[in-house]
């Protein structure tokens, strides 16, 4: 599994804190983790501090997606999951390593698809009080947690590329996914044109559609690729469409 660095939003509030430490970040080997029903005791992941700085790290589980807050002028909206994720608080030293453990605390009603949740992780820096005042970051980790119920466990990713229709429509991409499984592209372009990363951040839903706004002049075959379940990269498929 390829090693991914800290991602998604930082919120700043005054403290003292050497923020360039802060900038090193944390370190995680997957942006999602994939909890099947028959896991019963529950599933694990890790992050590595990679700075000097000690951190107090918050954790949860919600329904609500960073797409739908990234514009909020809150750190964060709340919305209870099935999933609790242990422990929600718990320091971590500089250079040190931490796991959580997430276990389904309550029975999900969609058995047909798969289901989508998102992990928060808060990093809270420490300070010397002997130091200046400085502004420090306060990271908040996003990645997500899918669930595959039993039917759907021996699903994967790529059994999904015979199931996804492309059309073109005006200056958009349409594109239908229907398989049971959560889609989330890597890459699309049409002839040398690229869809940027921004639009590709949406992910097309089970057994529905999702829009993509075309580079301008866009034309000719499409090539496509998507995240597989390790947060790696599929194979590329060039088709017309």
């Amino acid at each position: 599994m390829r090693l991914i660095a800290f991602l998604f939003v930082l919120f700043l509030s005054i403290n003292a804190s050497n923020a360039n430490d802060v900038n090193s970040g944390f370190d995680f080997y997957s942006t999602r983790l994939i909890y099947n029903e028959s896991d019963k005791s529950g599933i694990s992941f890790s992050i590595k501090n990679n700075s000097k700085n000690n951190y107090l790290m918050q954790a949860w589980i919600s329904e609500t997606s960073p797409m739908s807050i990234k514009d909020s002028t809150d750190d964060y909206k709340y919305k209870d999951s099935p999933f609790i994720i242990l422990p929600p608080l718990k320091k971590i030293n500089g250079y040190e390593k931490m796991s959580w453990r997430i276990i389904q605390k309550d029975r999900i009603l969609n058995r047909k698809n798969e289901s989508v949740y998102y992990i928060y992780i808060k990093a809270i820096p420490s300070f010397n009080e002997d130091e200046n005042s400085k502004i420090a970051i306060n990271t908040v980790l996003s990645f997500k947690l899918f669930y595959r119920p039993n039917d759907l466990e021996i699903k994967k990713i790529n059994k999904t590329f015979d199931m996804l229709e492309f059309q073109k429509e005006g200056e958009s991409l349409i594109v239908r996914n229907n398989s049971p499984l959560y889609v989330t592209f890597d890459s699309i372009s049409i002839g040398n044109k690229k869809i940027s990363e921004d639009e590709l951040m949406r992910m097309v839903p089970p057994n529905d559609s999702q829009k993509y706004l075309l580079p301008k002049n866009a034309s000719g075959k499409i090539q496509w690729s998507l995240i597989n379940d390790l947060s790696g990269k599929t194979e590329s498929i060039e088709q017309d469409f």
